[in-house]
């Protein structure tokens, strides 16, 4: 095990994990860094995007800015650091995230053919220390963990295996879901361990949460409290509150460890996580939902709900498939509610409606971030409400194009009250790229693959011609999209599909469905 995983004095306190003694991560051979190609030469590289319309062009240009600020922010694994792999920075402060690689890597899978953006998160499991844990941030210098693993902000989100699932969609590769299968079983068994109440329930706090600064309490204090007064920080106390969001991301992590274990035909070795997930299913249904204002809350320490406010990570619950049918309608009304979530810039990170919004998006207070809207439009997708999906995800795209097209670069995140606000910090290329790539090719344009099914999905909702060029699907296979434009979203579309390996195409309209092999048409 690298010696820069563990905090000095800390090995005698471990109980091994089992699963852990199966991560290949941990004593795999450190890859020397090479020197990578001047932009120039691998800008053609990456998907190219079409569009025949008043901001096509522009759109275009900001999903190019992506990829050139993305590919300046590959940093090197070196001997002093013990990664693994060169790894995509987060553009933050030098340090690896768990929770912002996960969504980077979910944009950078559309650039694989250029540079295989994996490693980042191989250098996480990597740093998997015997229990199980994994730190949520890493030096990119040292390679030291920068929190001690009980410490209550040491780490979380647990949503690394939804990112690998969505990974084996787009590229088929069923050896690496097998090689990253113990490490995420290992850090979802420490979760479980580690961050649960008696009642099974999962806790947080803001920065173990990803959302720093959300005033999850009545009585949170953003500061230092006043003297004498026992106050609840809410960057880094869990409040002795079972957080809602935690609670679902658990149940995604274990129901997708226990999707990716049926798929590699060992599901009788997953058993721990579908109990699980059975268990906080219900949980979830019966202790977080609040039938007066139709929503999950996290639940207080004497029992009560927090309805002071409505916070973005209530809808893990769509990923996570725990919302019921009759409670569907009603929870997704406060995202089209322009009193709660449906502000100029959506999806804010907190309801107009909460305690502690502010409408110049604080930091979690309201803000806009890239990689929530793209967890939401996900999940609506999944819940089978693709419609509101492409209206967020295109409200988004809207906002984070024309910022960059006044600024000249991206944000860590947005004002939900003013068009194109970008605030806090900037160049941020990180999880912000998720805006003009993935949830453009996916939620905009609708295009959806399924690498193992040999089949892609081209759900048809604009108008006017648009496309891709370079779009990468499977192991190595490449295609040219192009719907021509069509008088109205009932006309039949005529697309131009050029493949290098056959695959099947369902494409879908308002008014229609047609199946198509690539290259028969």
């Amino acid at each position: 095990m690298n010696k820069a995983t563990c905090f000095p004095g800390s090995t005698k306190t471990y109980v091994p994990n089992p699963w852990v003694k199966e991560n290949s991560f941990r004593d795999a051979t450190h890859s020397p860094s090479l020197d990578r190609p001047a932009w120039e030469s691998v800008r053609l590289g990456f998907p190219q995007i079409l569009w025949e319309s008043a901001r096509g062009e522009q759109v275009a240009k900001t999903s190019e800015a992506v990829w050139k600020m993305a590919w300046g922010n590959i940093r090197p694994a070196t001997a002093e650091n013990g990664f693994l792999r060169d790894y995509a920075d987060t553009a933050f402060n030098g340090c690896l995230f768990l929770w912002d690689s996960v969504f980077i890597t979910m944009f950078w899978r559309y650039g694989r053919r250029v540079w295989d953006a994996t490693g980042t998160l191989d250098n996480l499991y990597a740093k998997q220390h015997p229990d199980g844990f994994i730190s949520r941030q890493i030096s990119g210098s040292d390679g030291l963990d920068q929190f001690p693993r009980h410490d209550p902000s040491a780490t979380g989100p647990d949503v690394a295996a939804w990112a690998e699932w969505e990974h084996f969609l787009a590229t088929g590769d069923k050896d690496r879901l097998s090689q990253v299968f113990p490490a995420l079983a290992g850090f979802t068994r420490w979760m479980r361990r580690n961050r649960t109440w008696p009642d099974g329930s999962y806790w947080a706090s803001g920065w173990a949460s990803g959302m720093d600064d959300q005033p999850r309490r009545p009585d949170a204090f953003l500061t230092k409290p006043p003297e004498g007064i026992d106050g609840f920080h809410s960057n880094f106390d869990h409040g002795h509150m079972s957080w809602v969001d935690a609670c679902f991301q658990a149940l995604l992590a274990n129901r997708m460890l226990v999707r990716i274990a049926d798929t590699l035909g060992i599901g009788d070795r997953a058993v721990e996580f579908r109990e699980e997930a059975a268990r906080l299913a219900k949980w979830c249904s019966r202790h977080l939902w609040d039938s007066q204002t139709r929503f999950f809350h996290d639940r207080m320490r004497d029992g009560s709900l927090a309805r002071h406010l409505k916070s973005i990570g209530a809808y893990w619950a769509l990923l996570a498939g725990g919302v019921g049918p009759r409670r569907l309608r009603g929870f997704l009304a406060h995202l089209s509610d322009e009193g709660a979530f449906n502000r100029p810039h959506r999806v804010p990170s907190l309801s107009a409606d909460s305690t502690g919004y502010r409408e110049d998006g604080g930091y979690w207070c309201g803000a806009v971030w890239s990689p929530t809207t793209a967890m939401i439009v996900r999940g609506l997708e999944l819940a089978g409400h693709p419609d509101p999906a492409h209206a967020i995800a295109l409200n988004h795209l809207d906002n984070v194009v024309d910022c960059h097209a006044e600024t000249g670069t991206f944000f860590e995140c947005y004002g939900p009250e003013k068009h194109a606000a970008g605030i806090h910090r900037r160049d941020f290329v990180g999880w912000t790229g998720l805006a003009p790539t993935s949830l453009l090719m996916e939620h905009v344009f609708g295009l959806r693959p399924n690498a193992v099914a040999n089949r892609l999905v081209w759900n048809i909702r604009l108008t006017d011609g648009h496309g891709v060029q370079k779009y990468p699907f499977g192991a190595d296979g490449e295609m040219d999209l192009y719907c021509p434009p069509r008088r109205s979203m009932d006309e039949t579309p005529r697309p131009i599909i050029r493949s290098t390996r056959p695959v099947e195409i369902e494409i879908r309209w308002r008014s229609g469905r047609l199946k198509l092999t690539a290259g028969d048409q």
